[in-house]
């Protein structure tokens, strides 16, 4: 057998180490197998759909996935517990949530959103609520909102507010059919899907203007080290959500740019 000189076993080295780069997936991640947290419903960002979680997040962060080598497995969770399995490293990833300077105490979060939200004030018609976009106008009114959600820093921080906590966004909607409150914030399409469910809530109306418009990320696990995955996550998100693909994704959930 040819006894390969020094230069040609450096430049094959060299090869096999890009090579075994390209083939193996991110650092810290185990086996290919991204594992991301969610809660228990956040429609049309994730939703169970014949038994399978759906949803224009969902669809994104598969597709973005893919391209790094990496096959995704969700858990769901409440949502503070969901919280915690980010904070603790349980999960690789947590979806989708805003961006606070509390969540990056042990998140990471990539420079690329997966879709906008906004927030809006919702009540029924007969109730005569006045909202010009001041918290102040709703005051006098107990607010229904969702424990460890994020409404943005104004309203986080709107202590004067009578808040009323519940569960999660079915339980909001529950609440509100029964009248445990006249005024709630959530986000119109989920919303409007847990009233179908709830059934009964009639008069529904959403106030403008919004309360918050704000990106939703996935964020990384700083328990994990994901500071390279999250990186390159970014850009494979970028990069796939501006291709025809993604773009007729986005305009199926009506969230074209």
């Amino acid at each position: 057998m040819e006894r390969l000189s020094f230069k040609r076993r450096v430049t094959l080295a060299a090869l096999l180490l890009v090579i075994g780069t390209l083939c193996h997936p991110p650092a810290g991640v185990s086996a290919g197998e991204l594992v991301v947290g969610t809660s228990t419903g956040y429609p049309p960002y994730y939703y169970m759909e014949k038994g399978d979680l759906t949803g224009v997040c969902v669809e994104l962060i598969n597709h973005a996935a893919q391209s790094l080598g990496l096959m995704v497995t969700y858990k769901q969770y409440p949502w503070k517990r969901m919280l915690h399995s980010g904070k603790t490293g349980r999960v690789d990833a947590i979806m989708p949530l805003f961006k606070t300077p509390e969540r990056e105490t042990f998140l990471l979060f990539p420079d690329a959103e997966l879709a906008l939200e906004e927030n809006h004030i919702f009540t029924r018609r007969a109730a005569r609520v006045h909202f010009s976009g001041k918290l102040t106008d709703i005051a006098p009114h107990p607010v229904g909102v969702v424990t460890g959600y994020s409404y943005g820093k104004v309203f986080d921080a709107a202590t004067y507010l009578d808040k009323i906590v519940t569960r999660n966004d079915l339980n909001l909607l529950q609440m509100f059919k029964h009248r445990r409150f006249a005024v709630g914030v959530g986000n119109r399409h989920v919303v409007r899907y847990f009233a179908d469910r709830v059934g009964g809530v009639h008069d529904l109306v959403f106030l403008e203007p919004p309360l918050t418009r704000a990106p939703l990320f996935i964020a990384f696990s700083r328990k994990k080290g994901h500071t390279r995955l999250t990186a390159e996550f970014a850009q494979a998100l970028r990069d796939f959500k501006r291709t025809r693909a993604g773009r007729d994704i986005l305009a199926r959930y009506g969230m074209a740019p």
